[in-house]
């Protein structure tokens, strides 16, 4: 079957709601060596990616005719030293693969549910130096590495509703629910991605980054208490032959 990007996405959302029910790896801050609590929430990128890849050919095997070509972390062919977070083919081609993927996990709390206040720049910022989703997207505009190429993207949202469904769910982690309620409260009563992504959406299609509508996704995955609703989103991204410094290209 040919994949479109709104297919990606909606096995991506299908995919975290999934692992989130399962025996889930623990990380801890490399700072204080605390260990955070389990859940998708708290996973890496990198864990989100190969969980949802064994989710998705474990359940749905059909949509990947001739064995899935599923590989992760691969190196760009014209930038030896960076590797991209996900490639895939429901063909089982593999050279180039039908898409490649940039993932990237946006944070308004943390794991003891303080604010997080590197999201806007983890999106927008057109700079090397943060590793945003836009400089995702210009990598693959100057470096694709499959047929297709896009960025995608998941986060958790909050609200007084969904935090007090978290209560229902944690009553015994109240004091992270309260610290994003006060976050909610000096933001004009929640934390949503809509604002963000306008502002992505509107940037990278005026540079030419990106082609078709923005795609959304909501999910739930509750296993954390700083987790609950969320959305996946993702563009796909246009390309170029042109010989430009692939950083700013502008």
């Amino acid at each position: 079957m040919k994949v479109e990007l709104n297919h990606i996405i909606g096995r991506f959302a299908e995919g975290l709601e999934a692992i989130d029910t399962w025996p889930l790896p623990t990380r801890s801050n490399q700072r204080t060596g605390a260990t955070y609590l389990p859940g998708t929430k708290t996973l890496t990128e990198s864990q989100v990616v190969d969980l949802v890849d064994e989710w998705w050919v474990t359940l749905h095997p059909g949509e990947f005719a001739g064995g899935p070509a599923i590989r992760t972390g691969v190196r760009y062919p014209t930038l030896p030293k960076t590797a991209c977070d996900y490639m895939f083919s429901s063909d089982g081609s593999s050279n180039p693969a039908e898409w490649g993927v940039e993932v990237k996990h946006l944070q308004f709390v943390g794991d003891n549910g303080g604010r997080q206040d590197y999201q806007v720049p983890k999106v927008v910022s057109p700079y090397l130096k943060d590793r945003g989703l836009i400089h995702d997207a210009l990598r693959l505009h100057h470096n694709p590495v499959g047929k297709r190429n896009a960025v995608i993207g998941y986060s958790f949202e909050y609200d007084d509703d969904s935090l007090d469904q978290a209560y229902l769910y944690h009553p015994g982690h109240g004091d992270r629910i309260e610290k994003i309620r006060a976050t909610c409260v000096v933001n004009g009563g929640s934390l949503k991605l809509d604002p963000l992504l306008g502002m992505a959406d509107a940037y990278m299609r005026t540079r030419g980054l990106v082609t078709g509508a923005l795609v959304t996704m909501p999910f739930e995955a509750w296993a954390h208490p700083c987790g609950g609703r969320g959305t996946v989103f993702g563009w796909e991204v246009t390309h170029t032959t042109a010989t430009q410094n692939p950083w700013h290209p502008w």
